[in-house]
């Protein structure tokens, strides 16, 4: 089996190709009565997509690829072997050799690279036309260069593959996220279980949500997001058709109806961005971020626009509380 890529669209996807296969595999008539039916109409939907965008992109090509020249490969070869030399020789005179020869292909790769340079800010411009080629090769610029330095382990080893590495950021975010001991009697869990569990008869239901609410929320996503595990992002939401926007609302209904979250969207991809200044080889230099699907995302903006009103009207929501509302600043705040 060919592994999928990590990407479900590029620049060459084929959005109208993408549609039609939505439209083509897509069931919209699916029971949604249980949990798991929810599950799986989520299943059904999320595997859609995936399929689609996979399909209407084309594979990538190495041959694409600009090739270095003929004299910065020769170059490369004249290190490589130089470098084998030393590492049996153990000569200082070796050493010096090969010291000459790495000088030599860095000078010669930023000269390739200053060329490129020039060769692409003959033509640039800021506008559509040119793929805003002057904002790509601004950033191109201002990008600094990721690496993945290994990290040291807790017995002071060092990782040594990416499975490795991730295994040890497991352990460690382990350790620092246990839970605290509250000393809470036994009894109270299974209290907090059954009130919320019991039924709330006068309330009113809340209103379902229409295509239309669902389309609005999906049309001010931003595309450059980065996606949860799921791959979905938000140019593939908003690609959809009529069809994937319709099986979209049914099942967002259904989460409000049933008061249930799919199992699906509660799985967060973890990752480790390293702390300004913090040295890479340290686990305390890493804080997690975490990726949760976008589909997630829009029920959650769905549902915030219907509990909105509801805490406003009762006034469920202190007056000194400013702490994540809408026109309240901390500057404004009473002492």
């Amino acid at each position: 089996n060919i592994e999928q890529p990590c990407k479900l669209h590029t620049k060459k996807t084929d959005w109208n190709r993408y549609r039609f296969l939505i439209s083509k595999n897509l069931v919209t008539q699916l029971p949604l009565k249980t949990y798991e039916n929810i599950s799986d109409a989520v299943e059904h939907l999320v595997n859609t997509i995936q399929q689609s965008a996979w399909n209407s992109t084309p594979q990538y090509s190495y041959a694409n690829i600009p090739k270095c020249s003929i004299e910065i490969r020769n170059k490369i070869s004249e290190k490589r072997k130089a470098r084998k030399r030393w590492q049996t020789t153990k000569s200082p005179g070796d050493k010096t050799i090969l010291n000459k020869l790495t000088a030599e292909l860095k000078m010669l790769l930023k000269d390739e690279r200053d060329k490129k340079f020039e060769s692409d800010m003959q033509n640039v411009d800021c506008t559509k036309s040119t793929d805003f080629s002057l904002w790509k090769i601004t950033n191109k610029v201002k990008q600094q260069h990721k690496v993945n330095h290994p990290v040291h382990k807790t017995d002071n080893n060092w990782t040594k593959s990416n499975q490795d590495k991730a295994n040890t950021f497991a352990n460690h975010l382990e350790e620092v996220f246990t839970p605290n001991k509250v000393g809470i009697n036994d009894d109270v869990p299974d209290q907090i279980t059954n009130f919320l569990n019991e039924t709330h008869q006068l309330d009113l239901p809340i209103r379902k949500f229409t295509k239309s609410e669902v389309n609005n929320v999906i049309s001010k996503l931003k595309i450059n997001k980065a996606p949860g595990y799921d791959l979905v992002t938000g140019k593939t939401l908003k690609e959809l058709p009529e069809e994937g926007i319709t099986l979209l609302t049914y099942v967002y209904n259904a989460c409000i109806t049933y008061s249930f979250v799919p199992t699906q969207w509660k799985v967060a991809q973890i990752t480790m961005i390293q702390k300004p200044g913090k040295p890479a080889e340290q686990l305390t230099s890493y804080r997690p971020i975490s990726l949760l699907p976008i589909l997630s995302k829009v029920l959650e903006s769905l549902f915030l626009k219907r509990l909105t009103p509801i805490i406003e009207s009762k006034g469920l929501i202190p007056t000194h509380q400013f702490g994540f509302r809408k026109q309240h600043g901390t500057t404004e705040q009473e002492i």
